[in-house]
């Protein structure tokens, strides 16, 4: 047979691109899982701050809830003082258990995604930092040429062009080269050599050249909006990122929130100590300093993962 020399090569050519495409779609779904555990180790930070935050409110309702029964009994203040104590506390325990469920699981996806039941995430607080980028057209050149979806969905393109090819050479005719030796009425021996056509000679294989070419141009179409999507993926990714690292820095230009609060509520909880306070006012001042802790974990939490959507977009490793 010597349709080997019009159609093997591109036999071969769509062999290998599709196995190609195949690798490429193991790298995207490998991008996707550090992706999602990094966004646990974000989450499980998050909730493990927040719990301690509620952890110090709740020793502090504790002890307002002792000095409040006292005056109570006392005939110094009303019942009712002891209900909003009591109310604050349920509403905290509530908050703790809540949280609790939520680093279960987390916990409990973490080790399933690792395949180890017995896999943990780390207290230690996670450095996760994003990429360095000078601006958002550096952020969508680095997904141009990171990304493993964008250089699939090339790879499938080239991968239906040799598909194409290979249709159109399978509308030529196979031919045969035929060789041997034969003896002829006088007895007289020879050697001969011949080809041998199908026929009808050129059928051209029109329904299956015709098929490759529509997912020949399908999957062009599918690559350019690809592109397009990865581009604005990065973009949007990079100036999200951008502004939540600028509110970040804004808020903790001078002394971070937190600090603040903290430093309110200790110095509240001396007042009240020293008879210089009511208990109502260290009451909403533990209520500010929930306030002020809580936004400042979603305001961290929300910077780390737009930090692991913009590795994510770009396709570019974050520091952790």
């Amino acid at each position: 047979p010597l349709d080997f020399i019009w159609k093997r090569s591109a036999r071969i050519a769509a062999a290998e691109l599709r196995g190609e495409v195949a690798v490429l779609q193991t790298e995207e779904h490998r991008r996707q899982v550090a992706r999602e555990v990094a966004t646990l180790y974000a989450d499980h930070a998050a909730n493990l701050l927040e719990r301690e935050r509620h952890e110090s409110a709740h020793v502090a309702l504790d002890r307002l809830k002792n000095v409040a029964q006292a005056v109570i009994e006392a005939g110094d203040a009303p019942p009712t003082l002891l209900q909003r104590v009591e109310l604050a506390i349920a509403r905290h325990t509530f908050e703790e258990n809540r949280i609790q469920s939520e680093l279960l699981r987390i916990q409990t996806q973490f080790a399933a995604l690792l395949a180890d039941d017995q896999a943990t995430i780390p207290t230690a607080e996670p450095k996760i930092d994003a990429p360095s980028f000078k601006n958002e057209y550096a952020a969508t050149q680095a997904a141009l040429e990171n990304r493993p979806d964008l250089k699939t969905a090339a790879a499938v393109y080239g991968w239906k062009q040799a598909e194409s090819a290979a249709a159109k050479g399978e509308g030529l005719p196979d031919v045969n080269l035929e060789a041997g030796s034969k003896e002829d009425n006088a007895g007289r021996d020879g050697m001969f050599l011949g080809l041998s056509v199908e026929l009808p000679i050129f059928d051209k294989n029109r329904t299956a050249t015709a098929i490759a070419n529509a997912e020949s141009l399908r999957a062009e179409v599918a690559h350019a909006q690809a592109r397009r999507l990865v581009e604005g993926e990065a973009r949007s990714a990079f100036l999200r990122w951008r502004q939540l690292k600028r509110n970040w820095d804004n808020l903790n230009a001078a002394t971070p929130a937190s600090t603040q609060a903290v430093a309110l509520l200790e110095a509240t909880a001396a007042s009240f100590e020293a008879g210089e306070a009511s208990l109502l006012e260290y009451l909403d001042t533990v209520e500010a300093y929930l306030e002020a802790s809580e936004n400042e974990i979603e305001l961290q939490k929300a910077l780390r993962l737009a930090a692991i959507e913009l590795g994510y977009a770009t396709a570019t490793p974050v520091t952790r």
